[in-house]
């Protein structure tokens, strides 16, 4: 159709030692968004606590969150109630993702 861009998505694999991780890349124009597939095949939303911070408006809601969700600075949603923090490895990995393929699909 005339006048919208296509969504096109990568999955990627991250190889780290023995284990393989998974994410699935949403691109639309320059508007990236990126999912962690989780052991059970779930998609997880990853944001940064910051960010996930900010949109909270009571001091309170946002030590309650922290919290539940551990000293994590990555964060990875459901929209389920089962958000986590990331853990170390999967921070790692996510980071060299950013590094080695994100900040390129960003430039493009």
């Amino acid at each position: 159709m005339p006048g919208y861009e296509k969504l096109k998505w990568y999955p990627i694999e991250v190889k780290r030692g023995k284990q393989t991780f998974q994410f699935k890349v949403y691109r639309l124009d320059k508007i990236i968004s990126v999912f962690y597939i989780d052991e059970l095949g779930r998609k997880r939303v990853l944001t940064s606590m910051e960010e996930l911070t900010m949109m909270l408006v009571v001091e309170e809601d946002k030590k309650r969150f922290r919290e539940f969700v551990g000293d994590s600075e990555w964060i990875l949603l459901d929209g389920m109630c089962a958000d986590r923090g990331m853990a170390k490895e999967e921070i790692t990995v996510y980071l060299y993702l950013k590094a080695h393929a994100l900040d390129e699909m960003e430039g493009n």
